[in-house]
């Protein structure tokens, strides 16, 4: 059982159709077992809860790792790296329906575990760093998480992990450096990251990386080496499971470069059908849909019409300071 659901988790992110059969082999296996290990049936819990999240149920896959972990706790099990598996995947899921408040305790303990634990400069370090600064980016505090970004980057360049260094540093790092301007560095980190993610074959990565890639192009005037990037990174995300956030900041993304391109009534065309999908005005707190209010200020005031412009900036700001942290 535990083999199987093992096998199922790490399938379910690239290959859907063959995580299916594994996680239904691993999770038979477990019943016929009369009195089955908290470990084992914790496995097979975040294999499940990882398929449910891949095909859209979140707020299921966020109960199904909430049990698993209290069961864990409950029984007093010495199972720290578990419990530790179980908060990281606990992260991921929060951050995904936009609970990033919830997330914040969650990384910081990791973080601080791992370091306690004597584990300094392992992949395990590096990934609860990760973590702890995509969490700092997504409440708005985008200088300290590129900060902690950078901490991993040297920590991996003093480190003799080579090809073991874990996917997934870079790209959040780029993101950090594209919003704060520094868009030439924001290129170097997302073309290694590119690199990496091909070797371990991680495509989810390889699209997010183009997609700041064609943003920082546009940023820096190469307005057509952006559009080709950006088609890129839609056909390479057109190939996976969707989030919310990836469809938002695809749409957000390709909105901008129409109007780059000229293309105003293209581009307002964008947004409005993004929006009026996530059912905007009456919702204004669907995860992520700032990127695409803030998307569709910047259309609509080049369209001529700043009153609609400064209201989607006004509901913009207020989805970020719902988010972010008490400013005192």
């Amino acid at each position: 059982a535990a083999a199987e659901c093992s096998a199922a988790f790490t399938l379910a992110a690239r290959d859907r159709e063959g995580a299916a059969p594994r996680l239904a082999a691993g999770e038979r296996a477990l019943v016929a077992v009369e009195s089955p290990s908290l470990l084992t049936a914790s496995d097979c819990a975040r294999a499940r809860a990882r398929m449910l999240a891949f095909d859209g149920d979140v707020p299921q896959a966020i109960a199904i790792v909430e049990q698993s972990l209290a069961n864990i706790q409950a029984a007093g099990t010495n199972a720290v790296n578990r419990e530790s598996l179980l908060r990281a995947q606990l992260t991921e899921l929060y951050m995904m329906s936009g609970r990033f408040k919830d997330t914040l305790p969650l990384t910081e303990r990791n973080l601080r575990e791992v370091r306690d634990s004597g584990r300094s400069g392992t992949v395990t370090e590096l990934v609860a760093m990760t973590n702890y600064a995509v969490n700092l980016m997504r409440l708005g505090e985008i200088s300290r998480s590129a900060t902690v970004f950078r901490e991993a980057e040297d920590t991996v360049a003093r480190s003799s992990l080579g090809d073991l260094t874990p996917v997934g540093i870079g790209a959040p790092f780029a993101v950090s450096l594209q919003r704060m301007g520094r868009n030439a560095e924001a290129l170097e980190v997302a073309n290694l990251e590119i690199e990496r993610a091909k070797r371990v074959g991680n495509p989810m990565v390889v699209a997010g990386c183009q997609r700041t890639i064609a943003k920082a192009l546009l940023d820096l005037g190469r307005v057509a080496e952006a559009r080709q990037m950006l088609a890129v990174s839609a056909a390479t995300l057109q190939k996976l499971p969707r989030f919310p956030g990836q469809l938002q900041d695809l749409v957000a993304q390709r909105a901008m470069q129409e109007m780059a391109d000229g293309d105003l009534a293209a581009a307002k065309v964008t947004v409005d059908t993004s929006l009026e999908e996530g059912g905007y005005p009456e919702n204004k707190t669907a995860p992520v849909i700032d990127r695409t209010l803030r998307a569709a200020a910047a259309v609509y005031l080049k369209n001529g019409d700043p009153a609609a412009a400064e209201s989607f900036a006004t509901d913009a700001l207020a989805f970020a300071r719902n988010i972010a942290r008490d400013e005192r």
